[in-house]
Formats: structure tokens, sequence, C-alpha cells
């Protein structure tokens, strides 16, 4: 609040105290009014206790009002912390994802190009064992499963938040546009070429698929 406002509300406080106590204090202009009487002396006395109780449960109502203020604030800070948390999630895994790289040729290519030349290579060397294992212990595969691995992390995440329907929807939504777009074929050429395999990695590449072919 505002020092000028301050001090006006003090102003008035104070006029309204001066006035009352004139009023009290001088004999009144109608005799009926005059609160110096024996009829009048216990007035003030009657109307503290009626007017106390309601003012005691205006107050706590009051109070009531301003806890259950205090807990939505802080509702919506958890909820803005959450969201912070994700966005900061998804800005890391484009990042992620546009460092992927893959030797061509004299140079290398990155991001999409890199993931879908890298995932077509496995239709290639489909049940071979040497490409397998090749395959399974390149940088490019482990480089390939950590962003796997955080965009999974990212939905556990949204699932776990405390968010709206309509804030929740949003989230699934920019998830399931980034899954399409960016996963959904790699994903696919890799699993045409190794699916008939199982071990820890292709299961967690079929899990993953599974999960998120659903959107």
């Amino acid at each position: 609040m505002k020092k000028n406002s301050v001090y006006m509300i003090m102003g008035i406080l104070a006029v309204i105290s001066f006035c009352s106590l004139i009023l009290i204090v001088f004999p009144a202009f109608i005799p009926h009014l005059d609160l110096s009487t024996s009829k009048t002396a216990n007035i003030g006395s009657t109307l503290g206790g009626v007017i106390g109780p309601i003012v005691s449960m205006f107050s706590a109502y009051l109070i009531y009002e301003a806890l259950m203020a205090q807990q939505e604030g802080n509702r919506d800070q958890r909820i803005k912390g959450d969201s912070d948390i994700i966005f900061l999630l998804l800005n890391q895994l484009e990042k992620e994802y546009n460092a992927f790289e893959l030797d061509k040729g004299s140079g290398k290519i990155f991001a999409y190009d890199a993931i879908a030349s890298y995932a077509n290579q496995t239709k290639v060397y489909a049940n071979n064992e040497l490409t397998y294992n090749s395959f399974i212990d390149s940088l490019s595969t482990n480089r390939f499963m950590y962003i796997v691995r955080s965009f999974m992390m990212i939905r556990e995440r949204v699932a776990l938040s405390n968010f709206s329907y309509e804030m929740e929807s949003m989230f699934i939504k920019k998830l399931e546009i980034y899954y399409r777009s960016r996963f959904k074929f790699p994903v696919k050429h890799i699993l045409d070429g190794f699916g008939d395999l199982s071990d820890d990695v292709i299961n967690e590449i079929k899990d993953f698929q599974i999960k998120n072919d659903v959107f």
C-alpha cells in the first residue's frame, strides 16, 4: 500500500474518532440522543456485547479466507514450479536431440537426419549377429537411448505433476507431436531391423514404442 493511502486512511480515522468524542462529551441537540443520561449509560456495554461476537465471527471468516487464499497461492506456485521444470527438461531434450551426430562420408550429419540414417542402418544389416553387437555397443546407440530415456522421464514428470486437465492435456499433446515428428519412424526402422531379437536395449525400445504409439 502506498504511503499516501496510509496517511489518508489514518486521517479519516482520526477525524471519525474526534467527531465521536465530540458527540459523546458535548450535550446532544436532541434530548432523546443524549448519551450522558442514566438510561444510555450502559449502551456501550450493550452494543459491545451484541456486536462483539458478530465481529469475532466475521474476523474468523476473514482469517479462513486468508488461509484458503494462501493455500491456493501455494498450489499455484507448485504448479508453476512443475511447469517450469518440464519446460526446462523439454529444452534440454531438444538440445540433446539436435546434438545427435553421425559420420557420413567426409563430414557429419546432425539431429533427425543423423538419427534417421542411424536407424536405417539396422534394416540393411538385420539378423547379422556381428552387426547387432556393433549396434548395441556403439556410441550412437548409447546417445540415442539417452535421448529416449530423457523423453520418458519428461512423460513421467508430467504424470506426477498436479496439473489441471487442460494443462496436462497441453503437455501430453506437446509430447505426442515431439514423438511423432522425431522418434516414430526411426524407432520403427530400428525394430524392423532388430525387432525379432530380445535384450535389454531392444526391449526398452519396444516398450518406448508401445507407450508412445498410443498417442
